[in-house]
């Protein structure tokens, strides 16, 4: 006779196969797409199995596999899900599942759990239906009397257990059998299920409670490939979440790389950029101040030749009309302002390409575009007077910037990457200060270490953001305002430099960044 098989799946596809596979393998299968449907077909007949999903339209999977393990007691449950944990699992174990299976689940797994099911379904079964006639049962069948007396073996029990009726409840195998009381309690023919570990072997106690004759009747089965199965596949079962989580990290860790990788090829970019538009910028800037020197040269000439010219004004016989037209037009045009203001005009303009030229400089100190991923011997203060000027447009607006340098020496370094740190915590400075405030730059030394502390007035960091400051992404900043990579990036730069980042702050008085670095690299050589 062939063992029927209900399977509940809100999937058809999923249905489908399942009913079909079962089908090749002999059995004969009912479906139903919900929990619903599942109970309407368990008051039709009796299953020896059912499949069912955790998660249905209509009612839980563990209630379903309730509802019908109410109406036939004897029916296992395979439950299937796509979200199963270790208490998942255990919990529907312990309402009465045979076992689960996480989808997508191998073909060969879930033959084997189901080809165990519905033999155990089977054995009970045949329990219930040798219950009368236990001398002819081929497992072992005790009965156990109100005194804890085994008043009965059948010829299996004594062939595996030639003591047990000596020994009673004494024996190993009913040591560990609660108080005959219980089963007092229970319904006559209610199958109490234990289980017991003697040596090497695993043994499932059936219990029943015979009213009448008041006994237990015990029907031993020994379960110990079916165990050995069990945890084996809970082991791969642990084994393959582990690896799962693992993966999870792993991606995880990937996509932190990939997106701080971005971060630092948009730097590259812009540095790369930076020194492009400094060397473009620097031609015509030189043009122009060697113009004006130039000028200015010919300017003194220029005011030479006037200064003659007044002092011949001066002479007799400059009476001519010629002279008065030209004293006139001198009076008009205001020639000693034009004078005056030529020369403060020159110098003004020489003052304006000297700060060009000076952020220009900047610029490509700021960039190293030809030192990139380079360990170099450098000044922290030059890369902090040089990242200073590129942002002081940014800060300007949000007060005063301090400087209070110590005496540092000069550190094995990647430059252009420490700019990048120092924009950051800068940037970040001046975002915090809402309206007028101060930013105040240090820096110090410690034994071989050099300091750089970056200290703003604004409105601080709560104190339960401070652990997640250096997470990829975090950010509390509003939407628009930043990518929350800033200080990741930042971070995994000082790491990079055998160094570290501590942060103090204080909710409404302001936060402080202090960035530690050695002054030399274990594992890099001096480089010029």
């Amino acid at each position: 006779m062939k063992a029927k098989v209900l399977v509940v799946d809100d999937d058809p596809n999923i249905r489908k196969t399942l009913s079909d596979i079962l089908r090749v393998k002999g059995y004969e299968t009912t479906t139903a797409s919900t929990g619903g449907d599942a109970i309407a077909a368990a008051e039709q007949q009796i299953f020896s199995l059912t499949l069912i999903d955790l998660m249905l339209p209509d009612i839980p999977g563990l209630d379903v596999m309730a509802r019908i393990k109410a109406l036939s007691p004897l029916t296992e449950t395979i439950i299937l899900t796509g979200h199963a944990s270790i208490d998942t699992a255990i919990e529907a174990t312990r309402q009465g599942a045979f076992s689960y299976l996480i989808k997508p689940y191998q073909l060969d797994d879930l033959l084997q759990k189901i080809g165990h099911a519905v033999e155990r379904q089977q054995a009970n079964d045949e329990i219930l239906r040798l219950a009368s006639f236990p001398r002819l049962h081929p497992n072992p069948v005790i009965e156990v009397n109100a005194a804890g007396e085994v008043t009965y073996a059948n010829p299996a029990a004594h062939r595996f257990f030639p003591d047990i009726t000596s020994l009673g409840r004494q024996h190993p195998l009913l040591a560990g059998l609660s108080a005959f009381g219980e089963f007092q309690k229970s319904e006559p023919q209610t199958d109490i299920i234990r289980e017991v570990d003697l040596g090497a072997t695993t043994y499932e106690l059936h219990v029943f409670y015979v009213q009448e004759a008041e006994l237990v009747r015990i029907y031993i089965l020994d379960i110990t490939e079916r165990r050995r199965v069990e945890i084996q596949l809970a082991a791969q079962y642990r084994h393959v979440e582990k690896i799962n989580a693992q993966l999870v990290e792993t991606n995880r860790q990937l996509e932190q790389a990939q997106n701080q990788l971005l971060q630092s090829e948009k730097m590259a970019a812009i540095g790369i950029l930076a020194a492009g538009v400094a060397h473009e910028i620097n031609n015509p800037i030189a043009y122009v101040n060697s113009n004006l020197g130039t000028l200015e040269k010919y300017l003194a000439h220029f005011f030479f030749i006037m200064d003659k010219y007044e002092a011949a004004e001066a002479l007799p016989g400059t009476d001519l009309p010629i002279f008065q037209e030209l004293r006139q037009y001198k009076a008009k045009i205001n020639l000693e302002r034009i004078r005056r203001d030529s020369r403060q005009l020159i110098t003004e303009s020489q003052q304006g390409l000297a700060r060009v030229k000076k952020i220009i400089l900047d610029l490509k100190e700021f960039s190293h575009a030809n030192n990139r991923d380079h360990w170099v011997l450098a000044d922290i203060h030059q890369g902090l007077d040089s990242t200073l000027n590129i942002v002081s447009n940014e800060l300007k607006s949000k007060g005063e910037v301090i400087k209070e340098y110590g005496s540092l020496p000069q550190i094995y370094c990647i430059p252009s990457e420490l700019n990048q740190v120092f924009m950051n915590l800068l940037m970040n400075a001046g975002q915090a200060i809402d309206a007028h405030g101060t930013i105040t730059l240090r820096t110090g030394g410690q034994d071989e270490r050099v300091w750089v502390e970056v200290q703003d007035t604004g409105i601080g960091i709560p104190p339960e953001n401070i652990a997640r400051l250096f997470e990829p992404f975090f950010t509390t900043k509003p939407v628009g305002q930043g990518t929350g990579l800033g200080l990741s990036v930042s971070y995994r730069i000082v790491e990079k430099h055998h160094g570290k980042i501590e942060v103090h702050s204080e909710v409404g008085k302001g936060s402080t960044f202090r960035v530690w670095l050695p002054v030399r690299q274990a594992d890099t050589g001096p480089t010029t």
